[in-house]
């Protein structure tokens, strides 16, 4: 049987529950015969180190104008979109544009792939429950969830997690872009923020506190974007020196070299601030005050029961440190 599980919503779900899901149920249920085909995002292939095949799928022209949510995409309807204050948009979550992804990748999947065996499709768009595992969002309900709380609790028993390793082939070619060895000392930071998700209204002014660090040793400030519809993002102001990371990959050599990661997260507690824990790594969160205090930023609950290899988030209020 070759089992094809897609994924096409937001980072953060696929980190922190749906590829530990996969994981779970291939140790409890996979046969020798059996191939695992993975469909995500580009770079991300350094997640899923299982897998016998894995495609990028966001090249894809179906996936380039959908948004991330959850564990699937939406469109904008009637004219509405980023531009718009989020109170104002309407959206749809199924219809044409599901389908049409569905197309294009088993397209891409059948077309790439010679096999005569039977294949199991797994869409992170639709509910599904196979050999106990629970895969995407179950609603009404609170399976899939990330959090700790009510409908949208990781239930940590359903998730096989494992300490990410990163891509060390990479080396010289982030080293070229860093113009320094990867042996030197060095704070490596990330900022992130996504349009319409705005929890906190609070804006950090990063120049007191990269100057800071400063002081302690280089500063290697790392840009990031996916250039899909309103994903999260990583931009810093205009007169600083960065880093524009491709993928996943290249994030995981800074991120496993770095002697402190110190990200900043704007508006809600987002999904980079993830990465560095799984990697082994502590992560220094500097956000709003009240951000850490929000439903969707249980830290201590993340350092518990999903990092158990050695890193974990560490809370920076900013009102605090300045």
């Amino acid at each position: 049987m070759v089992y094809v599980f897609t994924f096409i919503g937001e980072f953060g779900y696929e980190l922190l529950n749906w590829q530990g899901t996969i994981r779970k149920w291939i140790k409890e249920n996979k046969k020798e015969d059996d191939k695992i085909v993975i469909c995500s995002r580009k770079g991300l292939d350094l997640m899923y180190e299982f897998a016998d095949y894995y495609f990028d799928i966001y090249k894809l022209e179906s996936l380039q104008n959908v948004v991330g949510d959850c564990y699937t995409s939406y469109v904008f309807i009637d004219d509405t979109g980023p531009h718009l204050n989020r109170k104002q948009w309407k959206v749809t979550r199924t219809g044409k544009h599901i389908d049409e992804i569905k197309q294009d990748v088993k397209q891409l999947v059948t077309s790439s792939i010679s096999t005569h065996d039977d294949i199991d499709w797994t869409w992170s768009c639709d509910y599904k429950v196979m050999d106990n595992c629970h895969f995407g969002l179950e609603r009404p309900g609170g399976r899939g969830g990330i959090y700790n709380n009510g409908s949208n609790q990781l239930d940590f028993n359903n998730s096989v997690y494992t300490k990410l390793l990163p891509e060390n082939s990479l080396r010289d070619q982030v080293e070229s872009k860093l113009g320094f060895s990867l042996d030197d000392d060095y704070i490596l930071c990330q900022t992130g923020f996504r349009k319409g998700y705005e929890l906190s209204k609070v804006r950090i002014d990063h120049n007191p506190i990269i100057d800071k660090l400063k002081e302690e040793c280089k500063v290697v400030l790392m840009d990031f974007k996916t250039n899909k519809l309103n994903d999260s993002f990583s931009n810093f102001d205009d007169n600083y020196k960065t880093i524009q990371v491709e993928d996943l990959k290249e994030q995981s050599v800074l991120i496993s070299n770095a002697k402190r990661c110190v990200f900043f997260t704007e508006g809600h507690l987002r999904s980079h601030t993830y990465l560095p824990p799984m990697f082994g790594k502590d992560i220094e969160v500097i956000a709003a005050k009240d951000i850490f205090s929000f439903a969707e930023a249980p830290l201590e609950f993340w350092n518990k029961n999903v990092f158990t290899f050695g890193g974990q988030m560490i809370a920076k209020p900013y009102e605090d440190i300045t």
